[in-house]
């Protein structure tokens, strides 16, 4: 299969903490770089990690990933994997590393 749309999930966070356990001193403001999971095992795309971490996958998300987002991937090979967006231009194209 290719990159789809379909598999790729946000992981929301607020800065608004809950201020009962997290007083407003100290919280930071802003927004943070953001993570996504993708899954591609089997029940998503059914890639393997190098297809995946290969150039160019995660283009058709260019409008949705930024530079220094963290990718959680789910893959057909045994575990998970951990990329950083290095490059994502509005136009075309996302170039990822991976970490883990």
């Amino acid at each position: 299969m290719a990159f789809s749309l379909n598999y790729l999930q946000r992981v929301n966070a607020s800065v608004d903490l809950n201020k009962v356990s997290n007083p407003a001193e100290g919280q930071c403001t802003g927004q943070g770089k953001t993570i996504w999971i993708y899954d591609a095992s089997a029940t998503g795309s059914n890639e393997s990690a190098a297809t995946v971490e290969a150039s160019g996958y995660f283009n058709g998300a260019t409008g949705y990933l930024s530079n220094a987002d963290l990718m959680y991937v789910a893959t057909n090979d045994p575990g998970y994997h951990l990329l950083a967006v290095t490059s994502a231009t509005a136009a075309t194209t996302v170039t990822t590393s991976a970490i883990l």
